[in-house]
């Protein structure tokens, strides 16, 4: 069926395939469709909407593509007939749809492949599959997956089992019942995100070229693991008080959270239940501050001691990674007991080629390591690494740990452990208060030089 007019169609049809063209003078595009159909069209009024709804079956659109000029867009594939749910009554994007500001709304029963791009300029896309109002079966079948980009000022995604998207928005919201949402975003000017996993399933939103920044509505899974990333260099990955990042949502036991940007702007709650907390810079290359007067620029991601009290935790936290080369420096007071919200597992700093210097009193409320594939632990006259009545265990693997000229108390624990490849304490005695002490330093050179 071919439909075309100058002042808007309004039809109902029964077609395989449908072309609907509307002129520039006025009238909107509305199709009622008795089956499932592949479609295309234009409306070129300027405010003219295109609606086209299928009373029971899928809606294709096809390479010929879909647009409007400034029209609301809007695709609905209802599941009239719990009897037909062998044909599910989802939407597949193989053309562009495209609008020059009005939204874009696809409502589905069943699932919604996005293969080709859906473009409202800036204005707001709306994908939602498995949507009850469309699915008289009541399945579970509503996924929204496809590698077409999605632009719009804001775009908001929920399904049923699963989303896997491409984006270009400066809002982003989601929300999901089982298995992962996965989502990268592509703008210059950032994105902010919020949005719930109700299920188990892991969320992972990476930001490709511009900041990152945590909603008001949140990030929460019921255990699902949570990966935020601003994967561009020196972009950075921000929550304002109140802007949560949750995996104990459902009251469940939580799972595992992982930040990755150069830059960081912690102001709202990190909860994560049992699950481990890890902050990391993009680049390997981009050093570490952390404690009081910690700073975040070009080459440093700076992480305060406030920072760090804000995240709640008996899965232990780590800062850096086994990739990071640009070393950890305690610049300043961190005492991450004063929120006691850090109850369990280790904390770890972590560094491959990077070096860990200890500039300043780093007090732990958890066992914790510090840890150096290929650099050096040193503490200088005030630093010290403090975590009574627990574990604390230094590894320079290719290095040397040094202590400092001056006396003061580097390591206060009830147990210390110390491994090096060249020497601890070598050039200044490491002080130690510990009940016990176990120190091996490799082949390479050094001496072992401990004052208790």
């Amino acid at each position: 069926v071919n439909l075309a007019a100058e002042e808007g169609i309004a039809a109902t049809t029964a077609a395989a395939t449908l072309s609907v063209i509307n002129g520039a003078t006025a009238g909107a595009i509305t199709i009622t469709e008795a089956d499932a159909v592949s479609v295309s069209g234009s409306n070129a009024f300027a405010t003219g909407a295109v609606s086209i709804t299928t009373t029971d079956g899928s809606i294709t659109v096809n390479a010929t593509n879909l647009s409007s000029t400034n029209g609301v867009i809007t695709l609905t594939a209802n599941d009239a007939s719990a009897a037909d749910n062998a044909t599910p009554a989802g939407i597949t994007v193989t053309g562009t749809i495209t609008s020059g500001g009005g939204a874009i709304n696809l409502v589905a029963a069943d699932d919604i492949a996005v293969n080709a791009a859906v473009n409202a300029t800036a204005g707001t896309v709306t994908i939602t599959a498995d949507s009850a109002a469309q699915d008289t079966f009541a399945d579970t079948d509503g996924a929204i997956t496809g590698a077409g980009l999605v632009t719009g000022g804001t775009v908001n995604l929920a399904a049923e089992e699963g989303i896997a998207a491409t984006t270009a928005a400066a809002t982003l919201t989601f929300s999901n019942t089982t298995n992962d949402v996965q989502v990268s975003n592509t703008l210059a000017g950032g994105v902010t995100v919020s949005g719930t996993n109700a299920g188990t399933g892991a969320v992972t939103i990476t930001e490709t070229a511009g900041n990152l920044t945590v909603g008001g509505g949140d990030i929460t899974t019921n255990s699902g693991v949570v990966t935020l990333t601003a994967s561009g260099a020196d972009k950075s990955i921000t929550a304002a008080a109140g802007s949560d990042v949750v995996t104990t949502g459902g009251a469940t036991a939580g799972a595992a959270i992982t930040l990755k940007a150069d830059n960081m702007s912690l102001a709202g709650a990190i909860t994560a239940g049992t699950g481990l907390v890890t902050l990391t810079p993009n680049a390997d290359a981009q050093g570490i501050q952390v404690g009081t007067g910690a700073v975040d620029d070009a080459v440093t991601l700076g992480l305060t001691a406030v920072e760090l009290n804000l995240i709640t935790t008996s899965g232990g936290v780590t800062i850096g990674s086994t990739t990071n080369d640009g070393g950890i420096t305690v610049v300043g007071a961190a005492n991450l007991t004063t929120s006691g919200t850090i109850t369990g597992g280790t904390l770890t700093l972590r560094q491959d080629a990077g070096s860990i210097a200890v500039n300043d009193t780093l007090t732990s409320p958890i066992a914790t390591t510090a840890n150096t594939t290929s650099g050096n632990i040193t503490f200088d006259p005030d630093g010290a690494v403090t975590a009574a009545g627990l574990t604390v265990t230094l590894t320079a693997t290719g290095g040397n740990i040094e202590g400092d000229a001056a006396a003061f108390t580097n390591v206060t624990a009830s147990t210390l452990n110390a491994t090096a490849s060249s020497g601890i304490g070598n050039t200044n005695a490491l002080e130690t208060n510990v009940a016990t002490l176990s120190v091996i330093n490799g082949a390479t050179a050094g001496a072992i030089t401990i004052t208790e």
